[in-house]
């Protein structure tokens, strides 16, 4: 299934299971320039941190790129963890993505009854604008 097809069906599945009242939120990697924080040779590091326990984590984009017309976005999705114990676990993930502006996530929602009450740039809900990077959106079923 296309990549597009797929990101519509996951709203329209929502929005036969929920009820009216009931939410869906979506969170997802955001920027109004998807040109420019794609199309970069070499790594992009999306997280690292080491948990409680010790253990070590990193998830990096490799070798992005961004087709503007078809909005598709092609990169290697790289994983390293660092168990506390020594071990390394390491996985290099191919990835071929459609890129979901706001303006679309916006129809689709609303073309499944769903209505935007909400939506953040990042976790401390601070509004989507050039410098944010993520859009999470609460949109309640009509």
């Amino acid at each position: 299934m296309d990549y597009e097809e797929a990101q519509q069906l996951l709203f329209r599945k929502a929005a036969h299971v929920l009820t009216p009242g009931e939410n869906v939120y979506t969170d997802y990697a955001y920027t109004m320039h998807p040109e420019a924080w794609f199309n970069k040779l070499g790594e992009t590091i999306i997280w690292e941190g080491t948990g409680s326990s010790g253990n070590a984590g990193r998830m990096s984009l490799v070798n992005s790129t961004f087709d503007k017309g078809r909005k598709i976005i092609q990169f290697t999705r790289s994983f390293k963890l660092t168990l506390n114990d020594g071990r390394v676990i390491t996985e290099d993930i191919p990835s071929v993505k459609h890129f979901a502006t706001l303006e679309q996530i916006h129809t689709w929602l609303s073309a499944n009854s769903f209505f935007i009450q909400e939506e953040y740039g990042d976790y401390k809900r601070n509004p989507i604008t050039e410098n944010t990077n993520r859009a999470i959106i609460w949109a309640r079923k009509i």
